[in-house]
């Protein structure tokens, strides 16, 4: 335990500067749908992937960013397990003056309690988990001076959203 602790600590303070380059948004939520179509196929959960625009870019390091997405596409994947009619979503948009990636789905949400904590290093609701996901994320989209936040209603829907 004290092993995969020290592993996952290493890992959140060993971040490497982003390399920005400017990423086409249509390519990256193209990419990172490939890649998770695959874990998908053996779950019953309905998956689209949509950008609004051929056109919408970012200055990005898209590695991380591809990073971000899968941990949030992987962590909805895993919450939800047991839905029926499971949907996850992935939309690529430009709103409100700023450019936003989602990850959305109708699982069993996020508690208020947990909300508030989720982005805490170490912090998890997981049995398995290191805690160091979503904390990891905040601090890639803190080099991109941007944002992630998330909005849950339980049983409804939970969205993930990176702001540029």
């Amino acid at each position: 335990g004290l092993i995969k602790f020290i592993d996952a600590y290493r890992e959140y303070t060993s971040l490497p500067k982003p390399v920005f380059t400017t990423v086409r948004l249509k390519d990256l939520v193209d990419k990172v749908a490939t890649l998770m179509k695959e874990e998908l196929k053996r779950t019953n959960i309905h998956f689209t992937a949509t950008c609004s625009s051929d056109y919408l870019t970012i200055q990005a390091d898209e590695e991380m960013i591809e990073q971000v997405l899968i941990n949030l596409l992987k962590n909805a994947k895993e919450a939800l397990g047991e839905t029926p009619n499971a949907s996850l979503k992935l939309l690529a948009r430009h709103q409100d003056n700023a450019v936003k990636i989602e990850v959305i789905d109708n699982g069993p949400g996020i508690i208020k309690e947990a909300i508030e904590n989720i982005f805490v290093p170490f912090y998890t609701t997981k049995r398995s988990g290191s805690g160091i996901g979503l904390s990891l994320s905040r601090q890639i989209m803190q080099l991109h001076n941007g944002s992630i936040t998330v909005v849950s209603e339980p049983d409804v829907e939970t969205v993930f959203t990176l702001r540029f």
